[in-house]
């Protein structure tokens, strides 16, 4: 029997990973995974899938593996067991443990069979600095009666999991091992509880709490390989910074889908890795131009290929430069057609211009001096024609 041991030692297993995540500009996620002893791994993940073509993609990535520490241990993960605590009848509903006080003892089980009232551990514990991902383990067994044992875990009050449900009569004092995590820890104060939910009575024999770290690996050549639509392929080398990133422009020269992957060789302490080939498709898009002598146009622009796209003028008339005349809309010409002020759908398979057609006719000015002189004419002719009567 000894007692609990080993709380803050630090213990540092190096699992080596290299993950390239390759980000297409406008923003984006990564995930990171973590492997065995000098395995690497290479991530690509673009945040935007869809360009034109003639613009430029910028590419962001990072190469770097994972190291793997402890926050802090309570006992030893190895065949022999670790009797925490020799007197747990004493032990009050919920016991309270803070990592940075002198400990002698700490409580080794939960349940009703092993305390009078024990069924909640609380672990108190900080964290100097952030970090990108914590794994709890925890060895326990479930003693040798007929009760379902199981436990749940919480951090600060979120729900971390529950421990495997094992009876244990069908594995009497069969040591356990379950593990449980989270993402992103900022520095600060936090709570770990374990509370038993069913059963009799089970015990601990040790917890770790284990933190992840990206660890950037500097000055090597990372490879972008890139398969255009008819199937050829070039490759775009790029050195990493002292931080592991990288940045690339690629600029894809035709429209349809496009595939990239991205590399690294390794080295005398990572091996090798290659991700899976992500999509990438290329648009191409083609101008709308509309001229038209008068008035203001909308439509112009810019369509994707395939799309439709229609031109339009903003008045059916306009004053002329005397006051017999104006000019009058009467269709669209060009790569348009239609007679209203907005075209018909024009297909936008290549370049287009759509051409608004005026035509100058007498004004409503005119026709109403035309008409007055008419009159007047009429008029007068009638006077005459009374006066040699």
């Amino acid at each position: 029997m000894e007692c609990e041991r080993n709380l803050r030692r630090a213990h540092h297993t190096r699992i080596l990973i290299g993950v390239i995540s390759f980000l297409l500009i406008l923003g984006g996620s990564s995930q990171w995974a973590k492997a065995e002893l000098d395995k690497s791994f290479i991530q690509a993940l673009p945040t935007s899938q869809n360009i034109y073509l003639g613009n430029s993609v910028i590419v962001k990535g990072l190469l770097y593996y994972v190291e793997k520490s402890d926050v802090w241990r309570i006992g030893d993960f190895d065949n022999s067991s670790t009797e925490f605590d020799t007197n747990v009848r004493d032990d009050p509903e919920t016991v309270i443990f803070t990592l940075d006080e002198p400990v002698f003892t700490f409580p080794d089980g939960l349940g009703t069979d092993i305390g009078p009232q024990r069924s909640r551990i609380v672990i108190n514990f900080d964290l100097d600095s952030k970090v990108e991902q914590v794994e709890l383990g925890i060895k326990w067994n479930p003693g040798g009666s007929e009760g379902v044992e199981q436990f749940l875990v919480f951090l600060n009050g979120s729900n971390l999991g529950s421990s495997k449900i094992i009876r244990g009569s069908d594995q009497p004092y069969e040591w356990q091992m379950d593990v449980f995590n989270s993402s992103e820890l900022g520095a600060g104060k936090y709570n770990l509880t374990l509370i038993h939910v069913q059963g009799d009575g089970l015990y601990f024999d040790a917890l770790n709490l284990c933190a992840y770290e990206r660890k950037g690996i500097s000055d090597v050549q990372v490879n972008l390989e890139c398969i255009a639509p008819n199937e050829t392929t070039f490759t775009r080398s790029i050195q990493t910074t002292a931080n592991g990133s990288y940045v690339a422009v690629l600029k894809p020269d035709s429209p349809g889908i496009w595939q990239i992957k991205a590399s690294w060789e390794g080295n005398g302490d990572y091996l090798s890795a290659e991700s899976t080939y992500v999509s990438l498709e290329v648009t191409r898009q083609y101008r709308l131009s509309i001229t038209s002598d008068y008035g203001n146009v909308n439509g112009e622009g810019l369509y994707d290929e395939g799309s439709s796209a229609t031109a339009s003028v903003d008045r059916k008339d306009v004053p002329a430069e005397d006051l017999f005349h104006v000019y009058v809309f009467v269709g669209w010409g060009g790569d348009a057609s239609g007679t209203s002020q907005t075209s018909n759908p024009i297909l936008m398979d290549g370049p287009k211009t759509a051409i608004a057609i005026w035509e100058k006719q007498l004004s409503t000015t005119a026709y109403a001096i035309v008409g007055g002189i008419v009159i007047l004419v009429v008029c007068l002719l009638l006077f005459i024609q009374r006066r040699k009567r």
